[in-house]
């Protein structure tokens, strides 16, 4: 369900903010394409945001929310 994998991608970064798209997909058996959408929705709702550049940055969690 696309809420789990929202959950799980969340704790994923809160668990290592540095954590790569493509290592999120590994983890979870998902296409990265479907990873990133979910990123965008976790940055669309304020409850992450991306710091510095795809290599090299890192993940910032804003809130604790990621209820629907």
């Amino acid at each position: 369900q696309k809420s789990d994998q929202i959950k799980m991608i969340f704790l994923l970064i809160k668990e290592n903010p540095k954590i790569s798209r493509s290592d999120i997909s590994h983890k979870m058996g998902l296409h990265e394409s479907s990873v990133k959408r979910r990123l965008n929705l976790l940055v669309d709702k304020g409850i992450i945001k991306r710091i510095g550049p795809d290599k090299g940055g890192y993940w910032k969690v804003l809130s604790d929310e990621t209820s629907d």
